[in-house]
């Protein structure tokens, strides 16, 4: 990495926080300042949450639950975190926030993982999934793929995890400008992650290049909850490449900087560290830090295989003392525990150095069985390599068939659920239109009853027409924004819509293909901004070119904005729930058709405000790659 991501630190936060003058900007910064102590300061976090008052509504509700669920994961208190990330879940589906809802399961996935729950794992990730689809994000994609990159990693399927990662890799420029204390926290995660692929597949230079970005990370912005592991990981592939000194100075460090619920970390330094010392010959040191590293891992969840790892250090220790009687009772507990996990390379190498040490001892004939015994599982662990390697691509394979049978599936049911939408108008759009009609009738104006109901059958009529088609030309398409637009102003709003719609000189009308309907939804929102409890207002459509090969749609109200219009509109049920699926399909639509190969098809939604910061309206930038009549 050449530079960091920018972003507020610890002390610009509080001193926003303290100052904040309204009960709306308080909850803000303190949201803020919150999601930057739980990677930094997480006791000052967990002090923020107990003093939070109430306030905020399900969105915070949901956010403060999740953030108890993060800090206890953090402290490996995993009943605490279990119940705190169900509420968290339920506030969120009250909430109707697919964003939230999104951050919180991708949350909850770290939780799984750490109880070794790759089944909730893999559920809470589809559910992630389909709340992205629902209200897609750059940040989102990101983490989505660092958890998916994680879970591959946690099944020992590195090339797929290396996948995710370079995807996760590529998104980062998409982040710029707008990163928050999470995306720093899986920028880390990211690296760290690749280091473990690089150290699993022996690019140990590699490895640690990843490991030092992931450590820089953590200690440029103070990742108090990451910064143990990845100096442990850092202290390790200094150790694969030989590199004495620096390796124990990063594991010194782990074992100042460790909290609690890193004893883990903690735990592999110290094992570590006295490996590094029985090299040096400081048996004093080597033996106090293999007796922490074991006590340590006694005292946590018992991790067998690093306790045979320190058995074996303990057994070369005993050996460098002259404590003859003490060697291979090391050795025999290190087997013990090595194949209590069915850990066949680790049982391999320590009949390596009993046969070692046996021969050093001039007991040549069971030397030469553990010899024996060390070449049968060397090669039995070859062999379980090998068939895990062969299954991972046995694995991808079917999940690669299967993932192409989804996504026609998928295909085709937005495909139905798109015919069906395109075959229905807004309710309270049909109510107003056919309302107005009938007032010309009962005003005796047959005439103007007439020619509106002529209009507005031919606007249905072009509806049902283009359900059925996959691309109209973008002349079909401005027509029926027009009539839709003229109908809306003559019958709907009396007059007090003011619209316009324009395209540069540049663009051929009649020959560049569009996927139909595409624009309406959000013509569409920008009429329902726009008149939400206002008495007139205005609606801007622009089509222009977008470079060479793309052509950019343009839709802009004078509205109050999308915050305001949603708390509006949540007490009519009914139109909120039309608006949140046109609008819904429509991501849905461009995700499909950048995947069908016609890349290009981006949405980009931005709040616009006045001189004084309050809200004056939504812009939308629809974005469509040029596809020319009779060309392919």
């Amino acid at each position: 990495m050449n530079a960091l991501p920018e972003i507020s630190s610890g002390i610009e936060l509080e001193n926003r926080f303290r100052s904040a003058s309204s009960e709306k900007e308080r909850l803000s910064c303190g949201e803020e300042l919150l999601r930057c102590y739980t990677y930094t300061q997480p006791d000052k976090a967990l002090a923020l949450l107990e003093q939070w008052t109430r306030g905020g509504g399900t969105r915070m509700t949901a956010f403060l639950w999740k953030t108890r669920g993060v800090l206890a994961n953090q402290r490996n208190d995993l009943a605490e975190a279990t119940y705190a990330f169900k509420e968290a879940l339920q506030a969120a589906e009250e909430e109707e926030s697919p964003e939230m809802l999104a951050e919180v399961l991708l949350d909850h996935i770290a939780l799984d993982l750490n109880r070794s729950s790759v089944a909730d794992a893999e559920f809470h990730l589809d559910m992630a999934a389909r709340a992205f689809r629902q209200q897609p994000r750059s940040r989102l994609s990101f983490r989505m793929l660092v958890r998916q990159a994680f879970l591959e990693l946690y099944g020992h399927r590195e090339a797929a995890a290396l996948t995710f990662f370079l995807q996760a890799e590529r998104l980062l420029p998409a982040l710029q400008g707008q990163w928050t204390w999470e995306d720093l926290d899986h920028l880390a995660l990211l690296h760290g992650g690749m280091g473990e692929v690089y150290a699993a597949s022996g690019e140990r230079d590699l490895a640690r290049q990843s490991f030092q970005k992931a450590l820089a990370i953590s200690r440029q912005y103070g990742l108090a909850n990451r910064l143990a592991w990845h100096l442990l990981q850092a202290g390790n592939a200094a150790l694969a490449l030989e590199r004495w000194d620096e390796a124990e100075s990063l594991y010194r460090e782990v074992v100042a900087c460790a909290m609690k619920g890193q004893e883990g970390a903690r735990a592999g330094a110290l094992a570590n560290l006295g490996f590094l010392l029985l090299r040096k010959d400081d048996t004093e040191g080597a033996a106090a830090a293999l007796d922490a590293a074991e006590r340590t891992y006694r005292e946590g969840q018992g991790d067998l295989r690093n306790l045979a790892v320190v058995e074996t250090w303990k057994a070369r220790l005993a050996r460098q003392e002259g404590r003859k009687s003490d060697v291979m009772p090391h050795f025999i507990r290190a087997t013990e525990l090595a194949r209590e996990v069915h850990d066949n390379r680790q049982l391999a190498l320590i009949c390596r150095d009993i046969a070692q040490y046996l021969a050093s001892q001039d007991d040549h004939r069971n030397a030469f069985d553990y010899f024996q015994l060390y070449d049968e599982l060397a090669e039995r662990s070859s062999e379980e390599v090998q068939q895990r390697r062969l299954m991972e691509i046995q694995v991808r394979y079917e999940t690669e068939q299967k993932e192409q049978e989804a996504r026609h599936l998928r295909s085709e049911a937005i495909e139905l659920r798109l015919q069906a939408m395109r075959a229905q108008m807004n309710p309270h759009f049909l109510f107003n239109a056919l309302n107005g009609i009938q007032s010309f009738i009962h005003s005796e104006e047959p005439d103007k009853a007439s020619r509106f109901l002529a209009k507005f059958a031919g606007l249905v009529r072009k509806t049902l027409n283009m359900s059925n088609a996959e691309l109209v030309t973008l002349e079909e398409e401005v027509a029926f924004i027009k009539d839709y637009l003229f109908i809306n102003q003559k019958l709907r709003f009396d007059g007090r819509l003011e619209f316009e719609v324009t395209m540069d000189d540049d663009i051929e009308e009649d020959r560049l293909m569009v996927p139909p309907m595409m624009i309406q939804p959000f013509v569409e929102n920008a009429i329902e901004h726009g008149f939400i409890k206002r008495e007139k207002g205005h609606v801007w459509i622009h089509i222009a070119p977008d470079g060479e090969d793309r052509i950019c749609c343009t839709v802009r109200d004078d509205g109050i904005g999308r915050e305001a219009a949603i708390a509006l509109r949540s007490l009519e049920p009914q139109r909120e729930s039309h608006q949140s699926l046109g609008i819904g399909i429509t991501m849905e639509r461009l995700e499909m058709l950048n995947q069908s190969g016609h890349a290009g098809h981006a949405l980009v939604v931005s709040d616009l405000t006045d001189e004084r910061g309050e809200p004056a309206g939504t812009l939308v930038k629809l974005y469509f790659p040029v596809r020319l009549k009779g060309v392919e």
